[in-house]
């Protein structure tokens, strides 16, 4: 039970295998290190566009820096309020890029860095 403003909400702890999530009665979802999973720097697939997600839950969008809070919708799924009438909803990928339901696609730089990494080998 939680009591926010005078109300009351009900929860219930669910594992997940590799996460915790705390389901509540109003819809809302709070996921034990949930931002975490996000944190990182994104390039946008079709402008190259930089995008940085803090494991605090916010993106910093290119061109104006404006921080924007996002929110969890599930263990792999966020959404955030670009303005009022405008609501972008991503789902994370298995290679931790994020699809976003508008078509959009942010490739993760960390997940680029490490493939286009040359290796080195000593003999």
């Amino acid at each position: 039970i939680a009591t926010y403003a005078q109300s009351k909400f009900y929860g219930k702890l669910v594992n997940d295998g590799d996460h915790e999530e705390i389901k509540w009665n109003n819809g809302s979802v709070w996921i034990r290190n949930g931002f975490e999973r996000f944190s990182g720097e994104y390039i946008h697939k079709s402008t190259h566009q930089k995008y940085i997600v803090n494991k605090m839950g916010t993106i910093k969008l290119p061109i104006t820096e404006r921080k924007i809070r996002f929110q969890l919708l599930g263990a792999n799924r966020i959404s955030y309020h670009f303005n009022r009438n405008m609501v972008h909803k991503g789902t994370m990928t298995a290679q931790g890029d994020i699809e976003w339901d508008n078509g959009s696609y942010w490739e993760n730089k960390n997940r680029l860095v490490s493939i286009t990494k040359p290796s080195v080998s000593v003999s």
